[in-house]
């Protein structure tokens, strides 16, 4: 039985996040997880389609080196920004003596979704549909699991619509086009984020998951297993940068570079680390010093900004008050030192640093799938799992890595030279031995010819690895004259 992998890859600002799962039932095994640099794409959404689609093409060859198997298709990230909500009350009538079933359900969701229209159908377009209760005639504020299986003559369900782009889907679409490769089903970015760092008790106790990327920050609120409000913001980690560029008059790349090595929040709790100066070289020369005291006034500034708009969204939602488990931040920028004494200062609630949780097993390349910058990938491809979306990859093929297509690709001059050296040979053996090589060197030499002919597939391939040897050869005294 051919293998089931499931491939996922996260759209980042900064970088694009790669994960490969084998699937086995229920259980899934990263068996390989690669960040490569990511361009042409901002806040989840494709800006330049030839940039993104080299992007996407460094990333997919590098996984298809590395595990030695072809991917042909992938789940993908939605966009995170823009995406609006509104609320859409659907109803039916049924008959009261049957238990209602999951395709009622279904059927329900999807009159909500047809109700509900975009503002602007020609742009815009309906991502998902997240049930917020049901009711029937004799309860109200019921969950899904609660009303499948209830006798009621009318069914009646609350959702929260989200409406996104179209642009911004078609873009993702034909940045994959361009790469050769294709895009599979995309998923909406809070539940993928969501499947990956949050416990279902913090979902059901109430929590706030506050995803910091370098493009977008997103916030989502969960109370009762049921996500309540979903928003973003525009801006994240690249203003940092930004002002670090600005302010200090440094190049971006090395702006980027003093905020993960020295990047902190709040400078008065740096202790001995805020005397510290950090010398900027320009050849072998310093060119300029920096206080890490000084370096962390500027990342406070903005990440202040960024939190308090995390917290006004969380306020606006109107859970500020119902969150028991408080609030989780993940994304790359939340690895900034101090940044989660900062949000609890401000927000007066519990905070933790969100990772991909024991969901899964590792076998293989998985370098930094316990990071936050996983979150979003590992999260895809959990719900990959959940919805047996797999058979993404195949055997590579046979020719690639098949030593036999070298002799195809030997040229008549080449074999003639190579002819030639073995008559040379032949001749220099059966003279004294006055060789300028010692013979250490070239037993060996020989004897793997020999070993190589014996055990190819027939005569023809092992007089081949004797020639192409015999072009090494040849090449490496070249070289030593």
């Amino acid at each position: 039985m051919e293998e089931q992998n499931i491939v996922s890859i996260d759209l980042g600002t900064s970088k694009i996040g790669l994960t490969i799962a084998r699937k086995d039932g229920r259980t899934a095994e990263v068996i390989y997880y690669g960040e490569t640099p990511s361009q042409g794409i901002a806040r989840g959404s494709v800006q330049n389609v030839r940039k993104a689609a080299k992007a996407i093409s460094e990333a997919i060859e590098l996984a298809e080196e590395t595990i030695h198997m072809k991917i042909t298709g992938a789940v993908v990230n939605m966009p995170k920004y823009p995406i609006t909500r509104k609320s859409s009350i659907a109803s039916m009538d049924r008959d009261g003596e049957s238990c209602v079933e999951e395709g009622e359900i279904d059927t329900l969701r999807q009159n909500a979704m047809d109700d509900c229209s975009p503002d602007d159908p020609e742009s815009e377009k309906t991502l998902i549909a997240i049930a917020q209760s049901y009711s029937d005639e004799d309860t109200f504020q019921m969950c899904e699991e609660d009303i499948v299986g209830r006798t009621s003559s009318r069914l009646e369900g609350c959702y929260d619509i989200y409406i996104g782009k179209k642009k911004s889907l078609a873009m993702i679409d034909q940045a994959f086009n361009e790469a050769g490769r294709n895009c599979g089903t995309k998923l909406f970015p809070a539940l993928s984020v969501s499947r990956s760092c949050l416990s279902e008790d913090e979902m059901n106790r109430g929590v706030a998951l506050v995803d910091m990327g370098a493009g977008a920050t997103s916030i989502s609120v969960w109370k009762d297993g049921i996500m309540r409000w979903y928003d973003s913001i525009p801006f994240g980690g690249n203003l940092v940068t930004k002002d670090i560029q600005e302010v200090c008059n440094v190049s971006e790349s090395l702006a980027e570079n003093l905020k993960k090595a020295y990047g902190a929040c709040l400078p008065d709790r740096l202790q001995n680390l805020s005397d510290k100066i950090i010398k900027i070289m320009e050849g072998n020369t310093v060119s300029k010093t920096l206080q890490v005291k000084y370096l962390s006034k500027i990342i406070t500034a903005r990440m202040i900004e960024i939190v308090d708009a995390a917290l006004y969204m969380i306020q606006e939602s109107g859970y500020a008050d119902k969150l028991n488990s408080g609030i989780v931040l993940t994304g790359g920028v939340s690895n900034c030192c101090n940044l989660k004494t900062l949000v609890r200062e401000r927000s007066g609630l519990n905070v933790r640093i969100g990772i991909p949780g024991p969901m899964f097993t590792c076998e293989g390349i998985c370098d930094g799938i316990s990071d936050q910058e996983a979150c979003a990938s590992v999260g895809m491809m959990l719900m990959a799992r959940d919805i047996n979306y797999a058979n993404c990859t195949t055997a590579m093929d046979s020719g690639k890595g098949d030593l036999s297509k070298l002799f195809d690709e030997i040229t008549p001059v080449q074999e003639a030279e190579a002819e030639a050296k073995e008559k040379t040979e032949t001749v220099q053996q059966q003279q004294p031995k006055t060789v300028e090589k010692p013979k250490a060197e070239e037993s060996p030499k020989t004897d793997a010819s020999k070993s190589r002919a014996k055990d190819g597939e027939g005569k023809k391939k092992g007089r081949g690895f004797e020639k192409l040897l015999s072009l090494f050869d040849t090449i490496t005294e070249e070289e030593e004259v």
